[in-house]
């Protein structure tokens, strides 16, 4: 296959996912709000990014509490040794949190603060990625912004190989806010979490 091709391919494909979305996007707008409609679309399209496709990480679970993906071994995820690049790692570690926050139905902005990577074993095979975010962090995190508009959220990624040992964690830490629309006075979000 020349390069031309997989260019055609490529943005036949776009343009497809582009229609999907924005028939979606139609259908839902009667019924969500703006700001949930923001963060919906936002995470639809974290998906058709060209570097999180490239990956070919995939997510076998999602709920509002757990998050768990793939991350296979392809040869241009692999560094010198044969092993996982730990970017790889750390980007679809941060891509776990950011699909927990938009799942989340508090409306909130964030921006990462800080990430940090431990490599316990070699990470020579696909890899497993599982993250859980419990009841009592996100009462804990709920209430903290209800009484600051502002808050840190930590994120612990537990990575797995197929034989199911944990072989790295990656902790993203998140800033989340309170939109300034709802932190106005006066102002009435719906902040009730929805199964």
């Amino acid at each position: 296959m020349r390069l031309r091709d997989f260019q055609q391919d490529f943005n036949r494909n776009f343009k497809k996912i582009a229609g999907l979305m924005g028939e979606l996007a139609d259908d839902l707008t009667g019924s969500l709000d703006q700001a949930q409609m923001r963060r919906l679309l936002n995470s639809a399209l974290d998906w058709v990014r060209p570097y999180h496709l490239s990956i070919g990480f995939r997510v076998r679970k999602l709920s509002r509490s757990q998050v768990e993906a793939v991350i296979p071994d392809r040869t241009h995820n692999l560094n010198s040794q044969n092993q996982i690049e730990e970017g790889v790692v750390v980007s679809v570690a941060q891509q776990m949190a950011k699909l927990l926050i938009a799942r989340w139905e508090v409306p909130v902005e964030w921006e990462v603060v800080e990430i940090s990577f431990a490599r316990l074993h070699p990470l020579k095979s696909t890899l497993i990625a599982r993250l859980q975010w419990e009841d009592l962090a996100r009462e804990a995190l709920r209430a903290e912004l209800v009484a600051e508009a502002i808050a840190e959220q930590k994120f612990f990624i537990h990575l797995y190989d197929l034989q199911d040992m944990r072989v790295a964690d990656v902790q993203v830490t998140l800033k989340i806010r309170m939109p300034q629309s709802l932190t106005r006075k006066g102002s009435h979000g719906d902040h009730s979490e929805r199964d």
